[in-house]
């Protein structure tokens, strides 16, 4: 965050491989020890306190390996959250 300017515009691109395996089983390369939910709305929340979001995404999601919608509504969770923090700004 030290070297995000205040103000500044900013795009976030959440690449899901980040998110821990058992929270976003569905993506290309599932890996143990990634980021917890907590700590991506965090970080999500951190950079619209400070900067101006102009943009958002999340990439890398492999909808065929979401046996049981986990990947799904964790997206949709994180996003939700997105929005809610653009709001309250």
């Amino acid at each position: 965050m030290k070297h995000l300017k205040s103000g500044a515009n900013c795009m976030i691109t959440m690449d899901c491989d980040a998110l821990d395996a058992g929270i976003m089983p569905a993506v290309m390369a599932p890996t143990p020890g990634g980021l917890s939910y907590t700590q991506s709305i965090d970080l999500i929340d951190a950079v619209i306190k400070k900067s101006k979001l102009v943009a958002f995404d999340m990439i890398e999601s492999v909808p065929e390996r979401d046996k049981d919608g986990t990947a799904a509504i964790t997206a949709a969770r994180i996003l939700a959250n997105a929005l809610g923090c653009l709001a309250r700004k």
